[in-house]
């Protein structure tokens, strides 16, 4: 039990913890990572539905066609 106490004394010991900078600099890394990336997805579901209107628009211009040529 006497090892495991001086143990735990020993690992404590000269150890600190990040300082506020590194922890704000790491915040600010994420951040930057985190607003990268939702840019980048909402640019996709921006395409993807006026890709789907396109896609709208020549159905209809086709079924249009198609009854004027049938009369």
């Amino acid at each position: 039990m006497k090892h495991i106490k001086s143990l735990m004394e020993k690992v404590g010991k000269g150890e600190g913890g990040f300082t506020l900078i590194e922890l704000l600099i790491v915040i600010l890394i994420l951040g930057i990572i985190a607003a990268v990336v939702v840019l980048n997805v909402g640019g996709f579901f921006g395409t993807g539905a006026r890709e789907a209107a396109y896609m709208e628009k020549d159905a209809v211009q086709t079924a249009v066609l198609a009854s004027m040529i049938d009369g």
